[in-house]
């Protein structure tokens, strides 16, 4: 089933160069709840905030595309500030405010992803 949430997972997929294992760890779920929600495209409501909230925060963040989009998952669990990125979109929370903490998370996080660069 095409659905909008379906459509944008492949999108972080892609763009991340995710497997469904990383798509897993990245929002907190297993394997066979990612082939769910690929497969009959139903994803319930606090997971389909995460999704639209690293899809907004992405395109926000388009300067620095090529570092986030080939690194982040390289990094998205090291603690910077008491959480990581991982924690920080896996927060309860609304829409504005996860975005917000979102941004602010990938933003402490570029010094990292460059280290990650030039290794």
């Amino acid at each position: 089933m095409d659905s909008y949430y379906t459509r944008q997972l492949e999108v972080l997929k892609n763009k991340l160069n995710l497997s469904f294992n990383q798509l897993a760890e990245l929002f907190q779920v297993d394997e066979k709840t990612i082939f769910t929600w690929f497969s009959n495209g139903y994803v319930d409501d606090v997971n389909g905030t995460k999704i639209k909230v690293m899809t907004v925060s992405l395109n926000i963040l388009t300067p620095y595309d090529n570092l986030i989009h080939h690194k982040l998952k390289n990094v998205w669990n090291v603690n910077v500030n008491g959480k990581s990125f991982v924690n920080t979109i896996n927060e309860h929370t609304d829409f504005s405010s996860l975005v917000e903490k979102t941004i602010v998370k990938l933003h402490e996080l570029i010094p990292h992803l460059v280290r990650k660069q030039n290794v």
